[in-house]
């Protein structure tokens, strides 16, 4: 890595990567590598020089900062001498000024046809140019934010999924394990890097997974009568559980799986304290000191706890694969 220097690094016929930190001058330097362009380069114009960059803001400033030093690069050639300390020192490297002054007349004179664009002001731009290659409609409407088109998909997407009353998946998204704003997220990643690949690409759907979970609830109420003495017997002693687990909380999870236990419709808060009692849950809530009692209802509501994963990270991995695609359809349709 070389350092830049303005007036004396040469600007070859490939590419010239410049790197610079905040603050450091990159309007200053683009405006004076136009000017030395110019001047340097016989018969290139003003409008065959492209400059882009990311913001309305930025872009205007830009032009501003640009027409400027053409400006007084052309009064120092006319008067042989400038203030401006970048202007005299380009006064002394280009002593052929009459030259110099017809080239900036030139460029000042058709500035208006100067590209200085946003990056997808120029992208607008080519499309419509090139309008049969590109395949678009010359009246297409460019969308600079497209933050409503996002949410209207994930909307849509989650109507279809979690508005049916004895759906699954409502229950799940009750809990917050899955919401609109975190598949919002993750289609919002997927658009900034396009190149993002989503695994397993081989995930059951979430028909299939749920299931699995209804399976996995079964069992849950096939086990706990036979369980349910050896729970109370665990949870009538509290010292075993840190401070997260209180005694009302530890009342409810009961009262929760004797609910589950008697076929009732499951609710939200059933499912929680089924995986309130997951073996791995239990086993993190406990002191030092005690151990995990041997009752196969733990695992069994570990296997409910999986399962209800399952089905959350099947739901996201439809909405990957639906997305982006109707995203894009939705784009088409609306030119």
């Amino acid at each position: 890595m070389n350092d830049f220097l303005l007036l004396e690094t040469e600007i070859g016929s490939g590419p010239l990567l410049i790197e610079a930190s905040a603050g450091t001058g990159k309007t200053f330097t683009i405006a004076g590598l136009v000017l030395r362009l110019l001047l340097e380069r016989a018969g290139l114009t003003i409008d065959q020089i492209l400059v882009t960059t990311f913001t309305e803001l930025a872009t205007a400033e830009l032009r501003g900062r640009i027409r400027d030093l053409l400006h007084d690069a052309l009064l120092g050639f006319q008067k042989g001498k400038s203030e401006h300390d970048l202007v005299g020192d380009i006064l002394r490297k280009y002593p052929d000024h009459r030259t110099a002054i017809a080239r900036l007349e030139d460029a000042l004179a058709n500035f208006d046809q100067a590209s200085i664009y946003t990056i997808h002001g120029f992208c607008q731009r080519v499309l419509a140019e090139q309008a049969f290659e590109t395949g678009t409609l010359f009246d297409a409407e460019l969308v600079t934010d497209e933050r409503d088109l996002l949410r209207e998909v994930t909307r849509d997407f989650w109507r279809r999924n979690f508005y049916i009353n004895d759906s699954l998946g409502v229950l799940l998204a009750i809990q917050g394990k899955i919401t609109p704003r975190k598949l919002l997220k993750d289609l919002e990643e997927l658009e900034k890097n396009p190149t993002l690949t989503i695994l397993p690409k081989d995930l059951r759907s979430s028909a299939e997974a749920a299931t699995h979970v209804e399976q996995a609830l079964t069992e849950v109420r096939d086990l706990w009568p036979e369980c349910a003495s050896g729970i109370r017997d665990f949870f009538a002693n509290p010292k075993w559980a840190k401070s997260t687990y209180g005694k009302a909380l530890l009342a409810r999870i009961v009262q929760d799986l004797e609910q589950v236990a008697s076929g009732e419709p499951a609710s939200a808060r059933q499912f929680e304290s089924i995986e309130l009692l997951a073996a791995e849950v239990i086993a993190t809530g406990l002191r030092k000191g005690f151990s995990l009692p041997e009752n196969p209802i733990f695992g069994t509501c570990q296997n409910f706890a999986d399962r209800a994963a399952d089905v959350c990270t099947a739901l996201r991995a439809e909405f990957h694969a639906w997305a982006p695609d109707e995203l894009r359809r939705r784009k088409e349709a609306q030119n």
